[in-house]
């Protein structure tokens, strides 16, 4: 096409600019004939792009002066992705051009073979590391006096309780460790022999440790090689803050007023192998699906130390539910549905005790705080404090409250561990069937409660002898199921491989300790559930504890 072609073709399509403008649709016409002329060109200067082979890499330069094509003076940093998603650049390109070998391409995970069972056992015996697996105890054998997750340490008098070097304010305590009692690791850290461990952090709401400050400002780790074993627990400080109190507080944040510690769980150390998480991340050619079997293999060893535990009804036992033919009115509200509590249906006579009762008081009373504060933030907001005394469940929140309150005052008269006196037996009787017929519970909210308040008990239980006396033949096992750990789930671990969960911490050196979210301890550690200790190899060889750290998967 020649120039004045082309002028003609430009002229044609704009026409007469001037008379364009001078149209009433001028606007209009103008940018239709903009976009027609923007197409126009695009066709006439149109250039057709050199082939491109079968797998989407342009040629090397050499080779496409050979074939005739000229090379282009720029190339994208990205020429392709391959079937994981995973970007090929231009680096990769000049290597593979200076070197034989291809370039490797990642499969996607459908695009590998299944393994076979010879396959991931070669591949389980080759990358498998050993490490600890702190298996929670249950009181139907011997149990550990100086190992056991949360509860109190038993520091010798000669070590301090440690403190936030940067607040000042103590130490959240974690963990004890007796190495005495530990298996050895044969590929694994070198533990002292004998001597214990005790691990702390403070447990804040934001909970980032390691970077924000200094490593052992949030977290430390102590160390005596003295026999702790016939040591009394250590009282806690009293400025000791509330679990998940605000950044350089004592209180606030997300933390329950006045609790310091979490429930103390004996521990014993089993050998376990297990696979290191991130195969995902690496660069080599691994089936993810060979690394799903593997891990598969390693969480059986877990599975085959914790016991089965057969389904029990638990709370469910305490309290009959019936439709009754008419409504009954008690504490001037009513009901047609009946909820009977049954004091012996657990065997025993509940509450069993002073302390058990305290439990069921407290957590009844917890639910009915949150729920009154709901209340008067739902009437505050729609009404302006109108009405309040047309919401009946305000009204009898604000009568149950003080009611619930001087109950516990009341328990206080006695030994925790004591039976209820026939008068305190009576009050807290009328108590329950209040809660169970006002109208406001119904009855799977009831059962609920009963079973969360039964469930702690379980769980202080594990720890506390006395209390444990106190309770009926087979109690504990009502809650068995609900408490004992599963594979993926509450899995402690002293040693084992840096990156064992989904989300490492990604600390230096020697993982001394991992403690996972474990809600039957009450643990939760950051957004990823996971606290790491770590220590440098020449640290641990010459015992300087004081220089390990904690470190949470937030960062």
């Amino acid at each position: 096409m020649t120039q004045s072609t082309e002028l003609g073709v430009f002229k044609a399509v704009l026409g007469d600019l001037s008379l364009l403008m001078n149209n009433p649709n001028a606007a209009v016409a103008l940018g239709v004939s903009g976009a027609v002329f923007a197409i126009v060109m695009a066709t006439i200067f149109k250039r057709s792009k050199p082939p491109q082979p079968a797998n989407g890499f342009a040629e090397r330069p050499e080779v496409a002066h050979r074939s005739g094509a000229q090379p282009t003076r720029a190339m994208p940093s990205v020429l392709t992705y391959d079937a994981s998603g995973t970007a090929v650049s231009l680096d990769d390109v000049k290597t593979a051009a200076r070197e034989p070998a291809p370039i490797r391409i990642h499969r996607g995970e459908d695009q590998w073979p299944e393994p076979t069972p010879e396959e991931v056992e070669a591949f389980f015996e080759e990358n498998a590391v050993s490490g600890i697996y702190l298996l929670r105890q249950w009181p139907d054998g011997p149990m550990s006096k100086t190992s056991y997750l949360g509860g109190r340490p038993t520091l010798p008098p000669n070590i301090s309780w440690p403190r936030n070097r940067r607040t000042g304010l103590p130490l959240h305590f974690l963990a004890q460790i007796n190495c005495a009692e530990l298996p050895e690791l044969f590929d694994g850290p070198e533990l002292p022999e004998k001597g214990t461990l005790f691990f702390f952090a403070d447990i804040s709401e934001q909970m980032r440790w390691k970077d924000n400050y200094g490593r052992q400002d949030d977290t430390r780790v102590l160390y005596t090689g003295e026999d702790v074993t016939d040591l009394p627990e250590t009282e806690f400080p009293s400025d000791l803050p509330d679990i998940g109190h605000e950044e350089g507080r004592a209180d606030g944040g997300f933390g329950e007023p006045g609790r310091k510690s979490f429930v103390k769980w004996p521990v014993e150390g089993r050998i376990v192998d297990t696979i290191p998480w991130d195969w995902s991340r690496s660069r080599d050619q691994v089936s993810p699906k060979l690394v799903e079997h593997a891990r598969e293999l390693a969480n059986r060893e877990i599975v085959a130390l914790i016991p089965d535990a057969p389904e029990a009804p638990g709370a469910k036992e305490l309290v009959k539910v019936i439709k009754a033919e008419s409504r009954e009115t008690i504490a001037g509200y009513s009901t047609d549905e009946q909820i009977d509590f049954l004091p012996d249906g657990l065997g025993g006579r509940f509450p069993y005790s002073g302390m058990a009762a305290q439990i069921v008081l407290k957590t009844f009373l917890s639910e009915a705080e949150a729920r009154y504060e709901s209340l008067i933030l739902r009437r505050d907001s729609y009404s302006r404090g109108k009405n309040r005394g047309k919401v009946p469940e305000l009204a009898y929140l604000e009568g149950y409250m003080p009611t619930t309150r001087g109950l516990i005052n009341a328990l206080n008269a006695i030994e925790p561990y004591e039976p209820l006196t026939a008068n305190l037996s009576e009050a807290f009787d009328l108590w329950l069937k209040v809660e169970v017929q006002s109208g406001f519970v119904d009855a799977w909210t009831m059962v609920e409660r009963l079973h969360i308040a039964l469930r702690h008990i379980a769980r202080l239980a594990i720890s506390d002898e006395d209390l444990r006396a106190t309770l009926p033949d087979g109690f504990m096992d009502q809650f068995r199921r609900d408490l004992q750990p599963s594979p993926n789930d509450a899995e402690h671990m002293v040693g084992g491989p840096k990156s064992f969960k989904g989300a490492p911490t990604n600390g230096e050196g020697v993982k001394l300790l991992q403690l996972d979210s474990d809600y039957a301890l009450d643990f939760m550690f950051g957004e990823y559930g996971i606290a790491d200790f770590w220590i440098e190899e020449e640290d641990l060889e010459a015992l300087r504890f004081e220089n390990a750290y904690g470190a949470t998967s937030v960062q």
